[in-house]
């Protein structure tokens, strides 16, 4: 297992990169807004290549700050554990 200082700075680092990738989201948002459509024969729109790739990176996203929040809540859990085995022992 690992010590609660490198879990601590894991933790911020996880942090961080979620701040950098939830700034970028509203971007990513907006080029999926933008990004043109294609239209079938009946008139319909249906995706297009740009579309997809920008839906794509935006999912992408969503994903990675997803997995970012519940690898962050383990490793609360972790340090939660760690600080109750330190008071443990100075008990």
């Amino acid at each position: 297992m690992k010590s609660l200082n490198e879990l601590q700075q894991q933790r911020e680092t996880l942090l961080a990169e979620q701040l950098e990738l939830a700034a970028t989201l509203p971007a990513l948002e907006e080029a999926e807004r933008t990004a043109p459509n294609n239209w079938n024969h009946l008139g319909n729109p249906i995706g297009s290549p740009e579309k997809t790739a920008a839906t794509e990176q935006r999912q992408e996203a969503e994903q990675c700050l997803a997995h970012i929040a519940s690898t962050v809540e383990r490793i609360d859990k972790n340090i939660a554990y760690l600080e109750l085995l330190a008071a443990a022992d100075a008990d």
